[in-house]
């Protein structure tokens, strides 16, 4: 029993080994079915559960086996068709390669074409251009050859001008130094003529008028005079030159009315200078454009405007004793009171030649400061003394005015000295008014009477009035 068991089991084994085996023979030879054995009697199949199961299962290989080779068919007509159109296309791209390399080539030809042309114009236009400035180079050359002719010519004519202006030059020269000559001889002769009109100073007798030759002056209502006082050196110049530049020195003021003190070979030398008309005296001159109506020991009386007249005086007082006593710490107040009823006779006497009634201006070289400007206040040490200088004092009290300080209040910002010896300085010099409006005033310097390096220095005093 146990073997029939065993038996049957190992048909049921190998059955479906022996089927498989056949059927990849069968699918070796690519057959479908299996062809009966022939010595074998034909029998009707057992139909089994398991035989019905392996009928399907063969069934279903059989029609994926018929799947897989209508697929692979359809792969292969897939293929075949891609190839083809694979194929299609390669030609297709051949053709538009060679098409391409056809345009490219057409292309590069008339590229070429073109860069021949190019070519061909950038030589022409390179040509004509060469051409051009060949042209203009022989322009060039032309011009400046003409040029050069013409710089020859014109240098030709420069020189040749420069001759004739060296000798015309030269004529102009000669001319200026004949005329020079002639004005050199002619001055000398004006000169010795102005001499002539002044004679030695021990051979004049004072008062003498200088006449310059000069238009007199007539000024109109109401415009102002202006006047000036120039205290020159007590000692004769040195130097022949100082009164030309004295002169210069106050030419740009034109002042028509000029007070002259000093030492009188300066004072003659400078009216010769000025060239206006003059009055000298024994204390200087008074130098006037307006004509001189009369004349007195000390002033004139000028016409000053149509139906104005006015007196104009000097007086010159040169002094040193009280100047030296004080620099020496001597008793200077001694030294003054002892000098001073002489020195306020000769102010008196000035005053008294003129009329109370007429304008008056006095040109005063007093060497004395003004009892105005000392007082405790003062800003200078040794001025800080109330102490009233006479001849100032003497002047105010005949009813004149101070012009500076009338015109500049405060004496210690505004001094006006004309007067400076080393280390001191003073103000002895004054233009006096009386029935006259002071306008304004001020200190000018008179060329080299002005150097501070002097050992005395000098300083002019200017003043503008109104003469009612």
């Amino acid at each position: 029993m146990k073997k029939r068991y065993y038996l049957f089991a190992l048909l049921l084994l190998l059955a479906p080994l022996s089927f498989m085996g056949c059927q990849t023979y069968t699918q070796k030879v690519a057959k479908t079915h299996i062809d009966p054995i022939p010595s074998l009697p034909t029998t009707t199949p057992l139909v089994t559960r398991y035989s019905v199961i392996e009928a399907q299962k063969k069934a279903t290989q059989d029609a994926l086996l018929a799947k897989q080779a209508e697929q692979k068919e359809k792969e292969a007509a897939t293929q075949k068709a891609l190839q083809e159109q694979q194929k299609i296309k390669q030609e297709a791209l051949q053709a538009q390669e060679a098409e391409a390399q056809a345009q490219e080539e057409a292309l590069q030809e008339e590229n070429a074409k073109k860069a021949t042309q190019a070519t061909i114009d950038a030589l022409t236009k390179e040509n004509q251009t060469l051409q051009t400035q060949l042209m203009e180079k022989e322009r060039t050359l032309a011009q400046i050859h003409q040029t050069e002719q013409q710089k020859l010519t014109e240098t030709k004519l420069q020189q040749e001008a420069k001759q004739q202006a060296e000798q015309q030059k030269a004529k102009e020269a000669a001319d200026a130094e004949a005329k020079l000559q002639l004005k050199l001889e002619q001055e000398k002769q004006a000169r010795e003529a102005e001499i002539r009109k002044i004679p030695p100073l021990d051979q004049i007798t004072f008062p003498r008028f200088y006449d310059s030759d000069k238009p007199s002056l007539l000024a109109q209502n109401g415009e102002q005079l202006n006047a000036l006082i120039i205290p020159l050196a007590d000692t004769p110049w040195t130097d022949t030159a100082l009164a030309a530049e004295v002169a210069k020195s106050i030419d740009d003021l034109k002042v028509p009315v000029i007070f002259l003190t000093g030492n009188m070979e300066n004072v003659i030398a400078l009216v010769r200078q000025l060239h206006s008309d003059a009055t000298l005296f024994a204390d200087g001159a008074i130098v006037s454009d307006f004509a001189v109506v009369s004349t007195s020991e000390n002033g004139v009386v000028v016409q000053y405007s149509k139906g104005k007249t006015v007196q104009l005086s000097l007086i010159n007082l040169p002094q040193y004793s009280v100047l030296q006593a004080f620099k020496s710490g001597s008793d200077w107040k001694a030294v003054e009171k002892e000098i001073a009823p002489e020195r306020i006779k000769k102010v008196e006497q000035v005053i008294k030649e003129g009329e109370n009634t007429l304008p008056t201006i006095v040109g005063a070289s007093l060497y004395e400061p003004s009892y105005q400007d000392w007082n405790t206040f003062s800003p200078i040490s040794y001025r800080q003394v109330e102490y009233h200088w006479p001849l100032s004092q003497t002047f105010e009290q005949e009813g004149f005015y101070d012009t500076y300080r009338l015109t500049h209040f405060n004496e210690a910002t505004n001094a006006g000295n004309t007067l400076k010896i080393q280390d001191m300085e003073e103000r002895i010099d004054y233009l006096f008014t009386r029935k006259v409006l002071p306008l304004q005033s001020s200190i000018i310097t008179l060329g080299p009477e002005s150097l501070p390096d002097n050992e005395i220095s000098r300083y002019g005093l200017y003043g503008s009035y109104l003469i009612p």
